[in-house]
């Protein structure tokens, strides 16, 4: 071994390639850049070996990298750091991933009520509605399944033990600070993520003794109302986060109905100047009339709580450790009705876990090695008429990851690797390398190559142990502000997934993703998106093969006291006719605020009201015409922030 790593350290990245062929062992299946996927312990060598290169390397880049990022500050404002690629922060430009940033400032503008309504308007993430306020949504990125999509919240994975989709109405958008959305796998980080990473990061605690915070209320036709309030501040040592949330609506479409109560908290103590708690707690309660569907009646009952604690300690100036828990309950009902049957289903289920990780950062590496423990319970019942079925299935999970961003001139490559151990499934290994280089001034060029899976749902291992679903992914694409007044990235996808878990033979997928925004003129912005999905083999249930999305923004901002935004969003979905579906329309929403007052006396204290039409031109698309989307309908409402 000792021989081995003399042999390789001395070598440039191309001879150490040709020097590991050399050894044998080596199984090329598409190109030179999956060698290291291919052997997981190459991985790890070239790792080791670019660590140590590093050293040769001075921090003299950090201003170079400064100054090309100047332009595309513009676009990015308080977005540069991101989290969720490595679990580390570190810049966008030295992300290889393919990745968006929604922030409050966004939501709000958009008068969002559910994070589904603002993950619709992200190119590349396709979310296929219930059609009405606040009510269920499946969400599936670059074409992928729903359940393998995850979604994090402080922490805390939001998908089902029992069927690994997450639903999302029951996280309040009023309390999400952003969210960073990663298209395309992210198991070397995360674990069971073939599709992609949804991490909702939410609002930090206050640090002024004086309380500051926000009433914001809405009403809109048929009676619907969203109206919540939060106050945030510091007493003492202890800073804390307060929210408090309710959404109602008679329906948008007749027979159907939603209401919704959310409760969140956050506290953060700082011991010292390098050691702090963390503590959060939420609960919310939704229930959704989903109306008459082919003769049956059916009402959708949850209920969901969660906390999470966390210790961050600063070793060194470089080094960090953080230890976190978490614990997530739901617990969620259905039933539905019709002329003599009866069918109700019950999912109770529970997980802990916990993580505990260690970061180094410098002006060359951001490493972060970690450890996530995970158990989770479910008590699954059905009634079919008087006939009852229980089941109580449950999982033990753990991983060991290590991920890392090593910086040097213009180029920064990000190794990583993970390994995953499921009750159920067994064991995998996740590798992934990207790249990010600057090749002209205010463009950057990024790629990737990573292995990723997804664990199979609970219920579906109620007969046996299924393999995971496995994915080789390959993504590159550029982002440039170079062009005078616009910001454009575009990434190209390629997917290779083997579907153990719904047993069909490989498929292929393949597209690209395109955002673009302007400069501000006349305050007056545009910004825009473009998706295309195409898989090899049609869906077994849709019968898609061709999936498209467009959407046009079109923002006022004065940056004192008005804006307004037009935004169109259309997909194609490509569903077998069978489905009676509809999406030949595009959707256009509007929205204004306008601010009315400033307190003199407290210039903190503000008053504003804003107005949003939804579906201005009453159009058309859905994919089932059981699930109809909500004609035209408006809404105004008022804040006061103090």
């Amino acid at each position: 071994m000792v021989k081995c790593i003399k042999k390789f350290l001395p070598v440039t990245i191309t001879t150490a390639i040709e020097a590991i062929k050399d050894n044998g062992g080596l199984s090329i299946s598409r190109s030179t850049a999956c060698i290291f996927l291919t052997q997981p312990c190459y991985l790890l060598l070239l790792s080791f070996m670019l660590i140590s290169t590093s050293a040769f390397f001075t921090p003299s880049f950090a201003s170079a990298i400064d100054k090309e990022m100047a332009t595309l500050r513009m676009f990015y404002t308080d977005k540069e750091l991101v989290i969720s690629p490595t679990r580390a922060p570190k810049p966008v430009s030295k992300t290889a991933e393919d990745i968006t940033i929604i922030t409050s400032k966004d939501i709000e503008r958009m008068n969002a009520h559910t994070v589904a309504e603002v993950l619709n308007r992200v190119p590349g993430v396709f979310v296929n509605f219930n059609q009405d306020f606040g009510a269920t949504s499946l969400i599936g990125i670059q074409g992928a399944a729903e359940r393998d999509s995850l979604v994090m919240m402080d922490g805390i994975p939001w998908n089902y033990l029992s069927s690994g989709s997450a639903e999302t109405n029951s996280i309040p958008v009023g309390i999400i600070k952003r969210i960073e959305i990663i298209r395309g796998p992210g198991s070397s980080a995360w674990g069971s993520s073939l599709g992609g990473v949804i991490n909702i990061i939410t609002r930090e605690t206050g640090v002024s003794n004086t309380p500051h915070g926000m009433v914001r209320a809405s009403y809109g036709q048929h009676s619907t109302k969203d109206a919540k309030a939060e106050v945030h501040g510091r007493s003492g040592p202890v800073g804390y986060y307060l929210f408090a949330g309710n959404q109602r609506s008679n329906g948008l479409r007749s027979s159907r109905d939603f209401d919704n109560n959310s409760l969140y908290s956050k506290f953060s103590i700082n011991l010292s100047k390098n050691l702090g708690l963390g503590l959060t707690m939420g609960y919310s309660d939704p229930d959704i009339d989903l109306g008459h569907i082919s003769g049956s009646h059916t009402t959708v009952k949850e209920r969901t709580s969660f906390v999470s604690a966390n210790i961050d300690a600063g070793i060194t100036d470089n080094i960090g450790i953080k230890t976190s828990f978490h614990y997530f309950k739901n617990r969620a009902s259905d039933r539905s009705t019709r002329p003599g049957s009866f069918l109700s289903g019950l999912y109770d289920e529970e997980t802990i876990g916990g993580n505990l990780s260690l970061s180094y950062r410098d002006a060359i590496q951001n490493a972060t090695l970690g450890v996530d423990i995970d158990r989770g319970n479910l008590r699954y019942k059905t009634i079919i008429g008087t006939t009852s079925t229980s089941r109580r299935p449950h999982r033990e999970k753990w991983a060991i990851y290590a991920n890392d961003t090593i910086s040097f001139g213009r180029y920064s490559i990000t190794p990583g690797i993970r390994y995953d151990h499921d009750s159920h499934a067994g064991s995998f290994v996740s590798p992934s390398i990207g790249f990010t280089c600057f090749v002209f001034k205010d463009t950057v060029l990024r790629g990737s190559v990573a292995r990723g899976f997804t664990t199979p749902p609970l219920l579906m291992t109620l007969n046996g142990s299924l393999d995971y679903e496995k994915i080789m992914s390959y993504q590159a694409g550029f982002e440039t502000a170079a062009f005078k007044y616009v910001w454009l990235k575009t990434t190209f996808f390629m997917h290779d997934i083997d579907d153990t878990i719904e047993q069909t033979s490989n498929r292929t997928q393949s597209g690209v993703v395109c955002e673009a925004e302007t400069t501000p003129l006349y305050n007056i912005r545009l910004k825009g998106g473009y998706s295309y999905v195409h898989s090899s083999k049609e869906n077994q249930d849709n019968g898609a093969t061709d999936m498209r999305e467009y959407t046009l923004g079109i923002i006022y901002d004065d940056k004192r006291s008005f804006s307004a935004e037009l935004f169109g969003h259309y997909v194609w979905w490509d569903y077998n006719h069978r489905w009676n579906a509809s999406y030949d329309d595009m959707i256009w929403d509007l929205n204004f605020s306008k601010k009315l007052w400033c307190c003199p006396f407290m210039p903190h204290v503000s008053g504003s009201i804003f107005f949003t039409g939804h579906n201005l031109f009453d159009c058309s698309q859905y994919t089932s015409e059981e699930y109809k989307n909500p004609g035209r309908w408006v809404e105004a409402g008022i804040k006061i922030s103090f």
